[in-house]
């Protein structure tokens, strides 16, 4: 990703460190997160990380505190909840009035007058990111229009022009039956309103930042399972399989579903199936009562779209080791992340 040009928005040091191993510098970076950690905070401090975007008033005096005890500057921004509401799963409404991210539009002042008060403390940006999955383009166009508004109101009262407006992500994306959204039409709606705000306040055109994770990679993830079983229980036909939701949450969590192929019988005789893992809860599954190729012991199964938080989100669960990941480009394949052994799970018990 660091090859086409993107940077990093991380929410835990753990990233952070990722992303400086991986390449990335500090300047790269920016640092979100509800509920950061001290160390989290000064080890962002110590990498000059871009930004520390703030989520309540209080984070505000404890970074303050921190650079005055590293004698080190660091540039912060705000992110605010801004009551905006998307249709999506309400685990992925973040953006939602009474929410725990973010701080409220009415302590705006509060708030970069707060950060005006620590010597080293630079107000550098706002940021405000309302969920995830969202098929509609007004959500991210009230989102700018919002930001700005502040933006602007901030130039006006404290005479501070930030330099970064961050709107975050949530970019819907076409799973088996979610909507994707069209992102060349949601991003020149939300540019008409930049430039428009821009001009009713003088701004003189901070950096735009998104986060399109998800966008970016969800189609190209793929998690391959094989079929332990095929049998029937109280009228309904099971496909048993060797994958459970520790190695993919989404549709134990969110109810997502996602696109599956039977790779060893893609064209077969169709009937009605549920396909479920091998973790003991009646949550483990992956697809209800659908119409679903004939499959038989053995078939390979192929789960679409596992791209984004499939591994980042993977378990040891009933004590199962996480799989391989091999990366296939073109012609080439690599084993990018060596499977788990039980070996591993048990390494760090004492």
């Amino acid at each position: 990703m660091r090859g086409y040009g993107f940077e990093v928005e991380a929410v835990s040091w753990g990233e952070i460190l990722s992303a400086l191993r991986a390449g990335y510098s500090g300047r790269e970076i920016i640092f979100d997160g509800v509920s950061k950690c001290d160390y989290e905070i000064e080890n962002a401090v110590l990498s000059d990380v871009l930004i520390i975007n703030v989520e309540s008033l209080e984070e505000i005096d404890v970074i303050g505190r921190i650079t005055e005890k590293l004698d080190k500057e660091s540039r912060v921004g705000v992110r605010f909840n801004l009551d905006i509401h998307i249709k999506a799963h309400r685990y992925v409404r973040t953006g939602i009035r009474g929410s725990k991210f973010g701080v409220d539009l009415k302590d705006w002042f509060k708030a970069y007058s707060r950060i005006l008060k620590w010597k080293k403390l630079n107000a550098l940006g706002i940021h405000s990111h309302i969920g995830s999955m969202i098929g509609e383009i007004n959500p991210f166009v009230q989102n700018m229009s919002k930001l700005m508004d502040i933006a602007g109101m901030i130039l006006d009262k404290l005479g501070i022009e930030l330099k970064y407006i961050d709107i975050g992500g949530g970019f819907g994306v076409s799973y088996a039956y979610d909507k994707g959204i069209d992102l060349d039409k949601c991003l020149k709606e939300v540019s008409r309103k930049y430039f428009e705000k821009c001009n009713e306040y003088g701004l003189n055109e901070p950096t735009v930042v998104i986060e399109p994770g998800r966008y970016l990679v969800a189609e190209s993830g793929i998690l391959l399972t094989k079929v332990n079983y095929v049998k029937e229980s109280g009228g309904r036909r099971w496909i048993l399989v060797d994958a459970g939701m520790n190695d993919l949450i989404r549709p134990a969590l969110y109810g997502a579903k996602h696109r599956i192929i039977n790779l060893s019988n893609e064209h077969g005789e169709k009937a009605v199936y549920s396909i479920g893992g091998p973790i003991c809860e009646s949550s483990d599954v992956f697809l209800l009562d659908s119409e679903f190729p004939e499959t038989r012991r053995g078939d390979i199964l192929a789960i679409l779209d596992v791209g984004a938080y499939g591994y980042s989100m993977a378990s040891n669960y009933n004590s199962r080791p996480r799989p391989m990941e091999i990366l296939v480009s073109k012609d080439k394949v690599k084993i990018i992340r060596k499977r788990e052994r039980y070996e591993d799970i048990l390494r760090l018990v004492v």
